[in-house]
């Protein structure tokens, strides 16, 4: 589940940055008519907010992608924890049980 999520994300991500790409190259090569040919090209819909068009949902998708790179990440780091925590435990209960399988070897010796 989480994988195509985060699969979809990225390709929005790269998406939006092969956009940019193509808006800057535009802006660069056109100066004064840059965002005039954006709003032709069908990249933008408005030539007074052309760039804002394209960085606002950029920003939006690249922070729920933020988002769900931190939540798979704060998941792992629970696991491992939670690993870790069971394999002291067991470590505790197997020294527990062999000093007391020690004690009553010893027991029976005496």
């Amino acid at each position: 589940q989480e994988q195509g999520v985060l699969t979809q994300l990225c390709q929005k991500v790269v998406k939006y940055f092969q956009d940019g790409k193509q808006i800057k190259a535009v802006l660069e090569q056109n100066p004064s008519q840059g965002k005039a040919i954006l709003v032709a090209n069908g990249l933008a819909s408005n030539q007074q907010f052309a760039v804002r068009e394209w960085i606002m949902p950029f920003m939006s998708c690249f922070a729920d992608l933020l988002k769900v790179l931190w939540t798979l990440w704060t998941q792992l780091k629970r696991k491992k924890q939670s690993m870790a925590a069971s394999r002291r435990g067991i470590e505790q209960l197997t020294r527990l049980v062999a000093r007391c399988a020690l004690d009553q070897q010893q027991q029976q010796q005496q």
